[in-house]
C-alpha cells in the first residue's frame, strides 16, 4: 500500500507541476510577470461574434502573420464587451510576435488573469495532494 500511495502522490505532483509550468510560461508570454515580449496590434481580419444564452458573447476571430493564419476565440461578458469595445466595425486584437499564436483583444487582456487561475488552482491541488499524502495512515 505504500507503494501505491508513493506511486498516487508522484503521478499527481506531475500531473498538476506540468499544469503549474504552463501556466507560468504562458503567463510570462502574455507579459504577466513584466514586459518581456512585444506584441502587436491590428484589425483581425475575420471576426464573428455569437451571443450565448447565459448573455454572454463568443468572439472568434482570425488574422494573418507573415502569411500563415491564427484564429482565436474569447467568451466575455456581453457588459464588458460592451463597455470595453462598444460595437466596432472592425476588431482590434494583439499577437505576440515571437509566438503569434498567442493573441487577445485590444481592450480587453483576459489571458493574463485566465493563466493566474490556473496557475492558483494547480498551486491548491499539489498543496492538497501533498497534505493528504503527508497526514496518511501509510500502514494499511
Amino acid at each position: 500500500m505504500k507503494k501505491l500511495l508513493k506511486i498516487v502522490y508522484i503521478l499527481g505532483i506531475l500531473f498538476w507541476s506540468s499544469f503549474l509550468v504552463y501556466g507560468l510560461a504562458r503567463m510570462v508570454a502574455y507579459n504577466g510577470f513584466g514586459n518581456h515580449y512585444s506584441f502587436t496590434c491590428k484589425s483581425a481580419d475575420n471576426f464573428t461574434v455569437t451571443e450565448e444564452a447565459n448573455g454572454n458573447l463568443k468572439i472568434s476571430y482570425s488574422y494573418d502573420v507573415s502569411g500563415k493564419v491564427y484564429s482565436n476565440d474569447e467568451r466575455i461578458s456581453g457588459e464588458l464587451f460592451r463597455e470595453k469595445v462598444g460595437s466596432v466595425s472592425a476588431l482590434p486584437i494583439c499577437y505576440n510576435n515571437t509566438y503569434p499564436s498567442l493573441s487577445y483583444i485590444q481592450e480587453v487582456n483576459l489571458a493574463v488573469s485566465r493563466e493566474k487561475t490556473g496557475v492558483v488552482v494547480s498551486i491548491i491541488f499539489l498543496t492538497f495532494i501533498s497534505v493528504i499524502y503527508l497526514y496518511a495512515k501509510r500502514d494499511y
